[in-house]
């Protein structure tokens, strides 16, 4: 009797550890906005990707800065309606625009052959590159706000579900769900052999030992990675899955998703043609 409550406890106590090892499965790496109901909220999703894609190809092939600014508006706006809270959104954004500090610190210098203005004992700036990286931060921040108050407002396996209502292959949708749904459990894999080795002494340094090591990592994550794919792929067939997934609700597209579309191209098409008229 004593054996089989030490077998019992024993099976426990893995499984408590295996669920804590790879605490992915609800995809928390990837979990998407809590946010209160909202507009944005009662869109069609699949309508939501495809201002979502149209309003980044808008903003990439627009080249006056007013019209860059009436398109970060118009993100910004976006945000509002989703009732994003903006600490969140700052919290986001912040990564990105460390990026464009660079570009503020040196294509004034480098880019441009007009506009120069000498400041310092023969430094010079350029106002074609003020305007260059005013024009990518514009851009860049606009595109997260809207990529934020679309996508981010909808879980994974609904990004998936919309992917596949827009006819996109089904390969890429199975690529996206499995890529996300594991992604977590590779970091897992990744954080044991990374503490194994700091337990045996490694640390990182500018040594040829030190850069064998870190591809000897690379390698057994590569392995591991294989193996644990194929146990995925047998344990689907064994559960009837035949390259496909099915299902079982499918999206209304409502009067009101046609209406925010209309609107949405029209506020577009109003400011190209401002911006040019000036």
């Amino acid at each position: 009797m004593y054996e089989v409550i030490g077998v019992t406890m024993g099976k426990i106590v893995q499984e408590y550890k295996r669920n804590k090892e790879y605490p992915d499965i609800k995809m928390q790496a990837f979990s998407h906005l809590s946010t209160p109901y909202s507009l944005i909220q009662c869109l069609d999703p699949r309508l939501k990707i495809v201002l979502a894609v149209l309003f980044s190809v808008w903003m990439v092939t627009q080249g006056r800065v007013l019209a860059l600014v009436l398109g970060f508006g118009l993100a910004l706006g976006t945000l509002r309606l989703a009732r994003l809270s903006w600490e969140i959104v700052w919290a986001r954004l912040r990564p990105l625009n460390l990026f464009t500090v660079l570009l503020w610190l040196i294509l004034p210098l480098t880019n441009g052959t007009t506009g120069e203005i000498v400041i310092w004992q023969g430094l010079s700036i350029y106002s074609d590159g003020i305007a260059q990286a005013l024009k990518i931060t514009l851009t860049m921040n606009a595109i997260a706000c809207v990529l934020m108050a679309f996508l981010s407002t909808m879980d994974i396996v609904t990004i998936g579900h919309a992917l596949s209502g827009l006819k996109v292959p089904e390969k890429l949708v199975h690529l996206l769900l499995f890529t996300v749904r594991y992604l977590t459990v590779l970091h897992a894999s990744y954080q044991q052999l990374t503490q194994a080795m700091r337990v045996r002494g490694f640390r990182l340094q500018a040594t040829w030992h030190c850069y064998r090591s870190i591809g000897f990592l690379l390698g057994m994550l590569l392995v591991r990675s294989v193996a644990r794919a194929k146990r995925i792929e047998m344990a689907m067939k064994c559960r009837g899955f035949r390259g496909q997934f099915y299902l079982l609700t499918r999206f209304q597209w409502q009067a009101k998703d046609s209406l925010y579309l209309i609107i949405w191209g029209l506020i577009l098409f109003s400011i190209t043609a401002m911006s040019l008229s000036i």
